[in-house]
């Protein structure tokens, strides 16, 4: 399968580069289509999203700006000429990168757009970058390093930490498991009942999982619903957060430094954004009510929540609001009591993630909330600026700082 998923500069054998060229044959590529909103199949999508009102995080009277006023747009891109893709080893500083006709592409420092690594022909609908911005994994199912190539054969949740040598997924029987790209064999981490999310903690040790336990205890106890922390080789499990029954506790993201846990929670249709702080390590009983010890509730609404994402500090967080909703952001004091949400595009988007300035990358549906997009940097100020249309799919790349807190619990197993 030529061309798969390889640099065409590559020259030289016996390279990373190389190696890639020769396992590209083996890769399996999940074809997902992303069929959600409105737009018909086969109709005409515009180039460009119509005007749309943003608010103006800037101006205290409430004054606002457009999409197609603010917005600037890079140079229309076309197909390399092979030897024009730069190889994942060259990002360096490249933060925002995204998927377009059969090519992988990143934003270089100076604001152009450079081809990576050519992709082929099949369809690419998800993608996202390991921890250390080395390795990058398409559809949940394929992940190729500066070092490899690699099939998956597990539901990908996330990367290992700190480093990302291992995938985060879930097994065909429901089992938390990590594996390697191109190993047949995962390695068992937890096994509970049902699971619907886990993330490792950035120091890499421990892993958090939500869901439900199905092992009875002795007493004759029903089930239990909430958050585990359990060690990443499977040594030892501990519940820090319970949940009724009818709660669904969803995107688990930590804090760069580790200090700090972001989770949603369902409450027969309402849903609360909350903040977990590790340093206050201690059970939590109930995620109903604002708790003033290790529990925190950012938001609530009666809209969905989801692809919550948190920039370095921990204070500033966006997440997507509405199925095939819009975009919103929050921004949390040091005392962590955060403000009143507000949108940034009133269209169907969802947030990448915050660049290394607090800007947020914004992957932007103007036909509905799947399928090609667009791709926006909004700066502090609310400012939408355009850099690339139509892309398949997009994700930020930013290496991780080594976390400052460690799990104040039992012993994990090694930093992955």
């Amino acid at each position: 399968m030529e061309g798969q998923f390889t640099d065409p500069g590559a020259t030289t054998v016996g390279s990373a580069r190389a190696r890639r060229v020769a396992f590209a044959a083996l890769l399996v590529m999940a074809l997902i289509a992303a069929a959600c909103g409105s737009s018909e199949a086969g109709a005409p999508r515009p180039s460009r999203p119509e005007p749309t009102t943003v608010p103006s995080t800037s101006d205290p009277a409430g004054s606002t700006t457009t999409v197609e006023d603010s917005a600037t747009t890079t140079t229309e891109l076309t197909a390399p000429a092979p030897g024009d893709c730069i190889g994942t080893e060259q990002l360096d500083r490249s933060w925002l990168t995204w998927a377009k006709i059969g090519h992988l592409w990143a934003l270089d420092e100076s604001g152009r757009a450079v081809c990576v690594l050519r992709l082929g022909n099949d369809a690419v609908t998800t993608m996202s970058w390991s921890p250390d911005g080395d390795s990058v994994q398409f559809n949940g199912r394929t992940a190729i390093s500066v070092e490899s190539v690699g099939a998956l054969d597990v539901d990908v949740l996330g990367w290992s930490a700190p480093t990302g040598r291992r995938l985060l997924g879930i097994d065909n029987v429901g089992r938390v498991v990590k594996q390697a790209p191109g190993q047949p064999q995962s390695q068992l981490i937890f096994d509970p009942g049902l699971v619907t999310d886990a993330a490792y903690h950035p120091e890499g040790r421990h892993v958090f999982v939500a869901g439900s336990q199905t092992e009875v205890e002795v007493d004759g106890d029903p089930l239990t619903y909430g958050i585990w922390l359990v060690a990443n080789n499977n040594s030892g499990d501990v519940q820090i957060v319970f949940v009724p029954e009818e709660v669904r506790i969803d995107e688990l993201v930590p804090t760069e430094a580790g200090d700090a846990l972001m989770f949603v929670a369902e409450h027969e249709e309402v849903f609360h954004l909350h903040r977990y702080d590790l340093l206050a390590f201690g059970l939590v009983e109930e995620v109903a009510v604002n708790d003033e010890g290790a529990l925190a509730q950012l938001v609530e609404q009666e809209d969905p929540i989801d692809s919550v994402t948190i920039d370095r500090s921990g204070q500033r967080i966006a997440f997507r609001s509405g199925r095939c909703g819009m975009t919103a952001r929050i921004d949390v004091d040091d005392e962590g009591v955060a403000d009143e949400p507000r949108l940034l595009l009133e269209q169907p988007s969802e947030p990448l993630g915050f660049g290394p300035d607090g800007e947020l990358a914004v992957l932007s549906h103007s036909t509905g909330c799947g399928g090609v997009a667009d791709v926006y940097v909004i700066d502090d100020g609310g400012e939408p600026v355009l850099v690339a249309s139509d892309v398949d799919a997009a994700a930020i790349r930013r290496p991780q700082r080594p976390a400052t807190t460690e799990v104040p619990s039992f012993v994990g197993g090694q930093p992955e």
